[in-house]
């Protein structure tokens, strides 16, 4: 259940089922994940997640990265897989397909020209400013020294090389 003691349903889980859409016209499905709203609603500032596979996971971390993008402006944020081809994949395939197919968050997608700087492959930043890496670091985490984000997501962490760590927080 999203319903907090009081039996209402807590606003950040609202959000996501009624903001993230995985498809032109097809929201996001809350209700058959019962972990998610525990996850949404979480404070904590670090969790991990140890899932199955093809439960939804990276498409739950893209939806909490733009929903925090969208209410935080200028704010940076960091999506980091282990391989290149994954970043790669969850900028275009995820990231870009859920901003551009709500209603809503594509009120904060920049125009589509072809080379438009704001919306590229490893970076894309909204109209507000709020601004997203995509970056890989599995054999090395050199790319993303210097990059500057207060919100990091690690996804596929196992994979990833534990004398990384220190480079990514």
């Amino acid at each position: 259940s999203d319903e907090n003691g009081d039996g209402i349903v807590s606003s950040y889980t609202k959000a996501f089922r009624n903001l993230i859409y995985v498809q032109h016209g097809k929201r996001f499905d809350v209700d058959t994940r019962p972990y998610l709203p525990v996850m949404l609603e979480s404070g904590a500032p670090e969790f991990t997640m140890k899932c199955g596979r093809q439960i939804g996971k990276t498409t739950k971390i893209c939806g909490i990265l733009q929903l925090h993008g969208v209410t935080t402006p200028g704010y940076g944020h960091m999506y980091i897989t282990p391989r290149g081809d994954q970043a790669k994949d969850v900028s275009r395939n995820k990231f870009s397909v859920m901003m551009r197919n709500s209603p809503y968050l594509s009120k904060f997608v920049p125009g589509v020209r072809s080379r438009d700087e704001s919306w590229q492959l490893g970076m894309k930043m909204l109209k507000n400013g709020a601004h997203f890496y995509f970056m890989s670091a599995y054999h090395t985490a050199d790319a993303i020294r210097g990059r500057s984000a207060g919100y990091i997501v690690k996804d596929e962490i196992q994979d990833l090389i534990s004398d990384h760590m220190a480079a990514i927080d």
